[in-house]
């Protein structure tokens, strides 16, 4: 499991200096990034066809249309909104969540 989850930070990593560059020409309001959930998904979906697969150039090409698809799903980095703080309401709306411990 964890080879995988370094397998796709690699490929991460190595896809945003790309991505940097593309999303430079156009302006967008915030910093993007790419989707780790959605990156994480996409590799366990063609991870076994990879481990299966002899031919080298197959194997590139599977690569790098797997890089393709990870720089498709990219999300905005947004700061925290330095408005006010949440408001924690320490009343609970159903009592019976309110027992009392032994």
């Amino acid at each position: 499991m964890r080879a995988t989850i370094n397998t796709v930070q690699d490929l991460i990593q190595s896809n945003e200096e790309d991505l940097k560059d593309k999303t430079d020409k156009k302006k967008y309001k915030y910093e993007m990034w790419i989707n780790e959930n959605v990156a994480t998904g996409l590799f366990k979906e063609q991870f076994i066809q990879l481990m299966i697969e002899t031919d080298k150039r197959k194997i590139n090409a599977m690569f790098d249309q797997l890089a393709d698809n990870m720089m498709k799903n990219i999300v905005p980095v947004r700061p925290d909104l330095p408005g006010k703080p949440r408001k924690w309401n320490h009343f609970n709306k159903y009592k019976c969540n309110q027992k009392s411990g032994y």
